[in-house]
């Protein structure tokens, strides 16, 4: 059997609103196994089911073209609408010429242009402009719909050819030349103004969508570098040495140095951070002092800044529900108009309404009707919502995580490596027959060593404080290292047999071990505990200190505030997870401790039933599975892969926990936005239609506000790209 299309990815020319790009999934979606969605903003289409050449030939029967998006293809661009050049300067000039006119008529007078010339103006629109939407309409006929653009052909050109023949004294009545020039200018002016807003949009987002990259210096065993390697020529287990001044090349691990990074590129965190020996380091960032040797842990798919350009990208190639609402809507509002001009058209004739008026009225009905705000209501505010987000580090998986993070009514919290630091060390040490004691620089027993060489690819917060009280000294090799979320590590022998274990202290105490300790030294009850055990008996354990992040507690305060109910669910011992709630003013009930991956969901449940929507912050691998079973998962960009693939929101900085506040409210600012352009564009046209239905609009006025509403939305949307967030009261 032949294998299956792969997914591709595809550039839509000739989309213009959400009416198209719903053809163009319609199109896609009536071949048999195929499936397509479309990113409205950048006008591409992501097509998997088929061959590419079999997708571009059934969205080219649809109206539009496509072509294939490839490594080497050049940046996509929000298409802008015309030029900056004639067409823009032209349907400026005509605008205004018809905007003349139509103040004398609408002040009592008669036209202030000669009709030769009002018909020449409106004639040269058309055929620039009004020409260019017929194959929309032939293709609208052929699949037996209407668009935007249908209502806009259909309405301008009956002005036009009614004022012709007006002016030709082949019949007679006013003339609607003013109308033709306004709509298709307003519509050519439209399109460039949305397109500019759009290029905005991807302008944020572009770093992100298509990060720099640099060339790298392999390190050799004997010590030497290759020089300007391209990242994709390197593999896991290389070594990369980095020097001041360098953009880092790869995601890794730093084996050895240490130094201040600017990471504003991925985390918008403009202070420089420091990085050292057990830490990790990201492609994009910069190292300004200091030199380091990384070692390459994860093939260069799995990094972080490719990571997060496919979760931007799947956002953008979806929908929010309140825009799959409004394209519904669309789907059947242009239809419907077409039938009410014709319903009107009929009923004004058997009353008996002069036909001039009749043309006129219908004329109106099918100017004003083209939707072009409610097409535009809905993704220009996501479009605008998403970039802002993205200039703050905030990147979203889907568009419909934007709309639910509104509306989310409880937030968990996971502790360490969310609410701590990150950034933890050794506090003390236990060996087996021993009491507990502060730890010492030259503590390093073996079960130690085997500790640490097992933590070396883990990203979990508690792993950075074994490797960094490694200092250079050497560590056992493993043959394999399986990670158990939630539990800990397996360390197997090249038979595959338990060799060591390596982990919390919940599932140490389920195995039964001989000579473990049975009680906690209180003096270390507010750290987490790691501990390390043979399969059949206890080797030691070390308490690792992770302090709460610098106002923590403000921060739970201000999203108490904003009416979000919170709770702290962590893995870690109860005593320590208690000691950290006690600090951030949490009450007991809102308190979870010592929870597996599988528990941590567990409230959700509660918590819905009451009618509430769930979000829950981690950064691990055992928070993966909530992060997933969430409403909406919101992980940190520095944690584990896993919990960024499985989260529906990524924060890039994860120094900065106080963003949490902000991204609520972009959340609801971007909700409300919708929500008033869509009750904008919806009232528009229930007041409009009737008043054109009954001759109260002429079909110039007509088409000045259908786009001046069009104008509206867009700007309303756009507005969000000022979007501050409130100041937040940390402690």
């Amino acid at each position: 059997m032949a294998p299956k299309p792969k997914t591709f990815l595809l550039d839509i020319h000739g989309m213009t609103c959400g009416g198209c790009a719903a053809r163009v999934e319609r199109s896609i979606r009536a071949i048999q196994g195929a499936s397509i969605t479309v990113d409205l903003l950048q006008h591409q289409a992501q097509v998997s089911g088929l061959a590419p050449d079999q997708a571009m030939a059934a969205i080219r029967a649809a109206g539009y073209e496509a072509s294939l998006v490839t490594p080497t293809s050049p940046t996509p661009q929000a298409p802008a609408g015309p030029d900056k050049g004639p067409r823009l300067w032209f349907a400026g000039l005509a605008l205004a010429l018809a905007s003349l006119d139509m103040v004398g008529m609408l002040s009592g007078g008669h036209h202030l242009l000669p009709l030769w010339l009002s018909g020449l103006v409106a004639g040269l629109v058309w055929c620039w402009f009004g020409l260019a939407l017929l194959p929309s309409l032939g293709s609208a006929i052929r699949h037996r719909s209407a668009n935007m653009q249908s209502l806009i052909f259909l309405g301008t050109s009956t002005a036009l050819v009614w004022s012709l023949g007006v002016l030709a004294n082949l019949w007679q009545g006013p003339v609607y030349f003013e109308a033709t020039t306004v709509v298709l200018s307003m519509q050519t002016i439209g399109q460039w103004l949305e397109g500019r807003a759009r290029q905005k949009a991807l302008d944020a987002l572009d770093p992100y969508l298509h990060p720099p990259v640099v060339q790298a210096r392999r390190l050799l065993p004997s010590g030497e570098t290759i020089e300007a390697l391209h990242p994709s020529a390197l593999g896991v287990g290389d070594q990369v040495l980095i020097r001041s001044a360098e953009w880092v090349a790869v995601d890794g691990l730093i084996l050895r140095g240490s130094g201040h990074l600017d990471e504003s590129l991925l985390t918008g965190e403009s202070l420089p951070i420091e990085r050292g020996q057990g830490q990790q380091v990201s492609a994009g960032t910069q190292l300004l002092t200091g030199e380091l040797v990384v070692e390459i842990q994860e093939p260069a798919d799995q990094w972080r800044g490719q990571r997060l350009a496919r979760q931007l990208q799947g956002a953008l190639m979806t929908k929010a529900p309140l825009a799959a609402l409004a394209d519904r809507i669309s789907a059947v509002f242009v239809p419907g108009v077409l039938v009410l001009a014709v319903a009107n058209a009929l009923v004004s004739s058997w009353l008996g309404i002069p036909v001039a008026q009749v043309v006129e009225r219908t004329i109106a009905i099918l100017v004003v009707a083209c939707p072009c705000a409610l097409g535009l209501a809905t993704p220009a505010a996501v479009a605008a919502g998403l970039a802002q987000a993205a200039r703050r580090g905030w990147l979203f998986r889907h568009a419909a995580a934007l709309e639910k993070l509104a509306r989310v009514t409880h937030l968990g919290l996971d502790k360490t490596g969310t609410l701590t630091m990150g950034r933890p060390k050794l506090l003390a040490i236990q060996q087996a027959g021993e009491s507990s004691r502060a730890i010492r620089t030259e503590d390093f027993p073996g079960w130690l060593a085997t500790a640490a060489a097992a933590e070396q690819n883990s990203q979990h917060p508690l792993a950075g404080a074994l490797l960094s009280h490694v200092a250079g000294r050497p560590m056992p090799t493993l043959a394999a290292v399986e990670t158990l979320a939630g539990r800990g590590l397996l360390v197997r022998d090249a038979h595959g047999q338990p060799q060591v274990l390596v982990g919390s202290s919940a599932w140490m105490a389920q195995q039964g071990l001989h000579n473990r300790p049975t009680e906690d030294p209180p003096e270390w009850q507010h750290a987490s505990c790691i501990e390390v055990a043979h399969p059949t008996h206890w080797l030691g354990r070390v308490w690792v200190g992770d302090a709460l992040r610098p106002g923590a507690k403000g921060l739970l305060e201000s999203l108490q505030a904003s009416g979000l109910r919170l709770a702290l669910i962590s893995g870690d011992r109860r005593s320590a997870v208690s000691v950290a709630a006690a600090e951030l003013g949490l009450r007991n009930e809102m308190v979870f401790a010592e929870t597996s991956p599988e528990d941590k969901a567990k409230a959700f449940d509660a918590w819905r039933a009451q009618g509430g929507l769930v979000a829950m912050v981690g950064d691990g691998l055992n928070d993966a599975l909530a992060l997933g079973q969430a409403d909406v998962g919101i992980a940190l960009a520095a944690g584990a892969g896993a919990a960024i693939e499985a989260a529906d929101v990524t924060l890039t900085n994860s120094q900065d926990l106080r963003q949490l506040v902000g991204l609520f409210e972009l959340a609801r600012a971007t909700v409300a936005r919708i929500r008033h352009n869509l009750v904008f564009a919806f009232g528009f046209n229930v007041l409009a239609l009737p008043a054109a239905a009954l001759g109260w609009l002429t079909p110039a006025v007509a088409g000045g506000a259908m786009a001046l509403s069009a104008a509206l939305v867009v700007g309303h949307a756009v507005g969000l790209l000022r979007w501050q967030p409130s100041t937040t009261r940390l402690d």
